[in-house]
Formats: structure tokens, C-alpha cells, sequence
């Protein structure tokens, strides 16, 4: 009888309490929909200030205001003038959902605590007036575990607090606080699922901006009259950072200031990079700027202001400027392909599948609030970020297979290159050997006149002084010495130009065009130095040692870098007025690679190069840790004598002739066999 009673009793006490509540204010939980859920966007109520009482099962919230705390928060000024308040929901819930254990989808930027009929379940951050105490949390559509009461009227309070200080950016669309109930398993599958999404999207636009801008600035650096290279790989460099930033604000646990640092960050770095992206394509196809251009400028600096003035609106600014962007960089390359220039077909097509994508993320934005569901269990907001991650990705995509297309063609250009020079060199070769013949004709005629100039010098000898004979006679001897060191010098040209031919060539049977190209542009330098230098008696210090380094570095392309240089040159020298003959180190030089260095099994050659000013002498030291002169002959085998280098022997014929137009100065050469390697001295008058 008495269980009777209290039976009846808490009937009568729960139609009271269901009596009480109007209808229209409670949330009826009738059923979970297995793929969408149920979104508790009705029935709340808000009130500021802070009461531990509020969170009590029964509480009289009548007078509260009725909220919907989906929005965002800048749409709820009554929350964010509060500071701190509680949100407070009433649920009828269906017998069958009753002690069930479901997955409570939590999008929340503040700090908060939840409460089940008052007890606390979740607490997000610390809640507090105190800007200093409080702890805001930023979630997004993160997925707790959450089990239902036992009794069919339920109720849900939320303390929450938001201090006006903290840095709230709306650029992305976030609710002050969205509650989706799903079932369990569900809500944790489609959370892995759209994390997995997310990552694998951003993942993919990392890998396709960091290398391809490292190759960009790599190849303005070795070129700089590239431009574009620059803009476009900053550009590149500028996606990568901008999206490593968004993906630091989007994984772990954030606070709402953090979270908007890295999307202010973001955007900070790839709007003005789209810039340079337009700017660069206009120095690619070599377009004038048009007004669209300083458009686009003035627009990526009032984007700024505008997320902080039009709240709402902010990502809408933020796709047109990209939209806008988009139409500029489809124009430029629509020219660029009426004017037929190479690969623009590429970035057209690229410029054309980024504005579609472009059209369908806005028209998603504009599609209201509620989940569409497209592609079975695609939602809106994934389709969209799906359309505008792969607007993000198309523009590094067509410009890799843009620049794949540049590269092949300068491939091809490198080859017909190649063709021409050596055309040019067998050209080149046919002219010094009748340069050599015309001097060998030369010296005929000059010994023929320098008999009849001698027979007369003979006949005028008794008529002059003893002293007017001796410079008469020193006078003969000096022009005769410069004729022979200007034939020896010619002579030495076509040695080294033979040296450095087969280098290229042997280069060019690797297949390395690039490489090719730089021995090419190297070899053009080194031979227009060599002809001045060739010219004249003395050259400049500077000018000598300059081709000396073209010609070591064009071996060391040869070799593969199979051995180093170390240079060691007095200041002084370089930057002084002292003049040398020319090309007297270089032989030596070639000996030390080519008979020492490249000999050694290892491959761990050092070439030490030192210059240095002594008692008016310049002392050159070239040594080697090669195999020595020894080792260098026996490889040579029994005609060693045949083969004895060219270059040296001229060069010894020069320093000969040399030595007897200098009186009182001559240049000395030392050679030195070290336990590994060789030592060459050679110590030239400082002129």
C-alpha cells in the first residue's frame, strides 16, 4: 500500500513538473538519426552572471533569455557582454534513449563547464570573470562520451565565460557552442574520419609547395635573371608556411587566442603570396601590369581590416580575393596562350579548374547552415574545405608541370647548344692552326730581317760608340724575345683549348644538359679572358688568377668534385696593381689534377693554391696530395718522354725568354716531392 502512494505521488510530481514548463521550451529527444545526429540548437536558455544553483535539476529559469548558442559569438552580444553566464537546456527524452550511453559532438571557443542534471561531466579550460585566471579551450566538432539519465525530463547547464580580451578572430565560421548527440560508435568513426580527411589534405598541399619553392630560389640563385623564379618560389614558400600554421592551430588542444594567432598568421602569409604569384606571372610571360593588378594590391591590404569590421563576412572577403586572384592569373595566361607562349595551355587549364573549384566552395558557404548531405556521408562544411583545399593544391601542381615542361625545352635548347659549339670549336681549331702557319711565315720574314738588320748593325757598328752598339744590341734582342714569347703564347692557346674541349665532351656523353650549360657558360668566359690575357706581355694578378679558377672549377665539374680547392691568396695581391705573365701558373696546375689528383684511388684529392707577396717577389704555391711525379711516370709507362705535357714545356720556354728580356729580375720555379703529392714554387717579380 505505501509503495502504492509513493508511486502515485512521483506521478503527480513529475505531470507538476511537466506542467510547469511550457511545451514550446523543452527539446524533445525522441531518436538519434544513425548519420546526422541530433543538433540541440532549441530550448536554450542564457543568463549572465555566475550561481553554482543554476546548475540544479529543477531550477526556475523562466525568466532567462531564450538563445541559440550555435551562433557565433558575435551574434550573441548578451553572452559576450556578459563575460560569464550559464546556458541552461531542457530535454524530454524518449524511453528508449533513456541510460544509454551516446557521443555528445562539442563545438565550443571559450571556456565551459557541462553539467547532467547537475553534475558536472566536462570541464573545458577554467571559467572565470578573471581574464588572468581564465583558460579559454577552441573545439571543433570533437566527439565525448556522454550517458543519458534514467528520468524522462533531463537537463543540461553550461557555465561558460569569455573574456572580452582574448583575440577572437571569425575568419572560418565557429558557433559559441554546438551540442550534436550521436551514437557512439558513429560520432568517434566520423570524427577519424573527417581528422583523416583534413590531415591527408593538408599533408598533400605541404608536399607539393616546399619543393617545388627549395627549386625555385635554388634556381634563381644560380640564375638570377630569372625573376620569376624568386616571386614564384616565395610564393610557394609562402602556401607552405600558411598552411603549417593552420594545421599548428587546428591539432592539439588550443586556446581561442592561439587558435587565432595561426589563422591570422595564415592569412598574413598567403594573401600577399598570391600577390607575388600574379606579379611573378606577369614577368614569366613578360606582361605589362594592368589595373586588375593594383587592384589585387589594394584589395590584400584592406582584407585585413575587413575581418575585423564585417565580422560575418570575413571568409567571404577572403575567397573573393582569391576568386579575384584567380580571374587575374586566368587572364595573364590567356593571353600568354593567344600569344603562343610555351606551356601556357598548362596554366590556362590550371587557372579554369581552380576558379570551378573556387564557384563551388563559395556556392557552398552561401548554402546556409544546415548540413547538405552530398557524397553519402559528405557534409557541407566538408565538401566545401574538400573544393578549397583542392583550389590550394591545383596552382602547385600546374606550375610544377609548367616549369617540367620549361626545363625539357631548355633541355632540347641545351642539345642544339651543344651541336653549335662544337661546330664553333671545330671552327676555332681550323683558324689557330692557320694562325700557326701564318706565324710560322711570320717568323721567316722576321728572321730574314733580322739577318739583314744584324748585316746592318754590323756595317754601322764601327761608326758608333761602344755603348750605342750595347743598346742597339739589347734593343734586337728585346724585340726579338717578344716576338718569340707572343708566337709561344699563341701557341699555348690551342693546348688548353683542346684541354677544355674534351672536357665539355666528355661532360656532354653523361647526358648532363644542365651541367653542359654551366661548363658552356664557364668555358665562354675562361676563353674570353685567355684571349686578352694572351694579348699582352703582363696581365693584371686579378685577371690571371681569375681564369686560373674558371679552368679549376670547369675540371672539377669534369672530375665530379673528386677533389678540393683551398685557396689562400694575400689580399693585398688581389687587390693591388701587380702584373704577371700570363697563364705561368696554370700548366701547373693542370699537371697537379690531371697526373696527381685524378690518380688517386680514393678520390679524396686537395688542391692548395697559395699566393703571397715576398722581398717584390709574388710566391705561387701549387701543391697536390696526388700520387707524386714517380708514381704519376710509371702509370705513363715506357713513353713517358712522348708524353710529356705540352703545356709545360711552353711554359718553360716562356719563363726562358722571359728571364732574358728581365735583367735584374727573373721568374724561378722549384718543384718539390712530398711524401703524398707534389709542391710547386714559383716566385715571379712583383711589377
Amino acid at each position: 500500500m505505501r509503495k502504492s502512494f509513493l508511486l502515485l505521488l512521483s506521478l503527480i510530481l513529475t505531470g507538476k513538473c511537466f506542467s510547469q514548463t511550457p511545451a514550446s521550451q523543452i527539446f524533445h529527444l525522441d531518436s538519434i538519426p544513425s548519420q546526422s545526429g541530433v543538433i540541440l540548437d532549441k530550448g536554450w536558455k542564457f543568463h549572465a552572471g555566475d550561481d553554482p544553483k543554476w546548475a540544479k535539476v529543477g531550477y526556475d529559469d523562466a525568466n532567462w533569455q531564450p538563445v541559440d548558442p550555435t551562433l557565433g559569438l558575435h551574434n550573441l552580444p548578451i553572452v559576450k557582454k556578459a563575460g560569464i553566464g550559464w546556458f541552461r537546456l531542457k530535454m524530454k527524452v524518449d524511453s528508449s534513449l533513456l541510460n544509454e550511453r551516446l557521443a555528445m559532438e562539442l563545438t565550443t571557443q571559450g571556456a565551459s563547464e557541462i553539467y547532467l542534471d547537475g553534475a558536472l561531466i566536462y570541464r573545458f579550460g577554467t571559467v572565470s570573470l578573471d581574464f588572468k585566471e581564465e583558460q579559454t579551450q577552441f573545439i571543433t566538432y570533437r566527439p565525448f562520451s556522454l550517458k543519458l539519465g534514467d528520468q524522462p525530463l533531463q537537463e543540461l547547464a553550461v557555465r561558460y565565460s569569455f573574456h572580452h580580451k582574448n583575440l577572437y578572430l571569425h575568419i572560418r565560421r565557429a558557433s559559441c557552442m554546438t551540442l550534436i548527440l550521436k551514437e557512439n560508435n558513429q560520432a568517434f568513426a566520423d570524427y577519424l574520419g573527417h581528422e583523416g580527411l583534413y590531415q591527408n589534405l593538408r599533408s598533400i598541399q605541404l608536399s607539393f609547395y616546399l619543393p617545388l619553392g627549395f627549386l625555385l630560389l635554388f634556381l634563381y640563385y644560380s640564375y638570377r635573371l630569372q625573376k620569376e623564379y624568386f616571386y614564384i618560389g616565395i610564393f610557394s614558400f609562402c602556401m607552405f608556411l600558411g598552411m603549417a600554421m593552420r594545421i599548428l592551430g587546428e591539432t592539439g588542444t588550443k586556446t581561442v587566442n592561439q587558435v587565432s594567432f595561426y589563422v591570422l598568421t595564415n592569412q598574413l602569409l598567403w594573401v600577399p603570396g598570391l600577390v607575388l604569384l600574379i606579379h611573378g606571372t606577369y614577368i614569366l610571360f613578360k606582361k605589362h601590369k594592368s589595373w586588375a593588378y593594383y587592384f589585387i594590391i589594394l584589395y590584400a591590404i584592406l582584407i585585413f581590416p575587413f575581418y575585423f569590421l564585417f565580422y560575418d563576412w570575413g571568409h567571404v572577403f577572403g575567397n573573393s580575393f582569391v576568386a579575384i586572384v584567380i580571374l587575374e592569373f586566368l587572364r595573364v595566361n590567356m593571353q600568354a596562350f593567344h600569344d603562343r607562349k610555351p606551356g601556357a595551355i598548362i596554366l590556362m587549364i590550371t587557372s579554369i579548374i581552380c576558379l570551378l573549384l573556387m564557384i563551388g566552395s563559395i556556392a557552398l558557404e552561401f548554402m546556409g547552415r544546415q548540413e547538405l548531405k552530398l557524397m553519402g556521408r559528405m557534409s557541407r562544411l566538408e565538401l566545401s574545405f574538400f573544393l578549397l583545399s583542392l583550389n590550394f593544391i591545383m596552382p602547385a601542381l600546374g606550375l610544377s608541370l609548367f616549369f617540367a615542361g620549361e626545363f625539357a625545352r631548355t633541355g632540347l635548347a641545351l642539345q642544339s647548344r651543344l651541336v653549335e659549339v662544337e661546330q664553333l670549336s671545330e671552327k676555332t681549331i681550323a683558324q689557330e692552326k692557320e694562325k700557326q702557319q701564318i706565324l710560322a711565315s711570320q717568323n721567316i720574314t722576321l728572321e730574314t730581317q733580322v739577318k739583314e738588320r744584324t748585316t746592318e748593325l754590323i756595317q754601322e757598328r764601327q761608326a758608333l760608340e761602344i755603348e750605342k752598339e750595347a743598346k742597339l744590341l739589347a734593343e734586337f734582342n728585346r724585340k726579338f724575345s717578344e716576338s718569340e714569347l707572343k708566337a709561344l703564347r699563341s701557341q699555348i692557346n690551342p693546348h688548353f683549348v683542346f684541354n677544355i674541349l674534351n672536357t665539355i665532351e666528355s661532360y656532354a656523353l653523361e647526358n648532363n644538359k644542365e651541367g653542359v650549360s654551366a661548363m658552356i657558360q664557364k668555358f665562354s668566359r675562361l676563353t674570353r679572358l685567355v684571349l686578352e690575357n694572351s694579348m699582352n706581355q703582363l696581365v693584371p694578378f686579378q685577371n690571371d688568377w681569375r681564369s686560373l679558377q674558371l679552368y679549376i672549377e670547369l675540371e672539377q665539374m669534369r672530375y665530379a668534385d673528386d677533389f678540393l680547392v683551398v685557396y689562400k691568396i694575400q689580399d693585398e695581391i688581389l687587390e693591388g696593381e701587380y702584373f704577371i705573365p700570363p697563364m705561368i701558373i696554370q700548366p701547373f696546375v693542370e699537371n697537379a689534377i690531371i697526373h696527381g689528383l685524378r690518380n688517386r684511388a680514393d678520390h679524396y684529392g686537395i688542391l692548395n693554391l697559395s699566393a703571397r707577396l715576398q722581398n717584390e717577389y709574388i710566391i705561387v704555391e701549387v701543391q697536390d696530395n696526388g700520387i707524386g711525379r714517380t708514381k704519376a711516370a710509371a702509370l705513363k709507362g715506357n713513353n713517358s718522354i712522348q708524353k710529356k705535357s705540352l703545356g709545360i714545356k711552353l711554359t718553360q720556354d716562356r719563363i726562358s725568354i722571359f728571364n732574358n728580356l728581365k735583367q735584374n729580375k727573373k721568374v724561378n720555379v722549384g718543384i718539390e716531392d712530398l711524401p703524398e703529392g707534389t709542391k710547386v714554387t714559383i716566385a715571379m717579380p712583383a711589377n
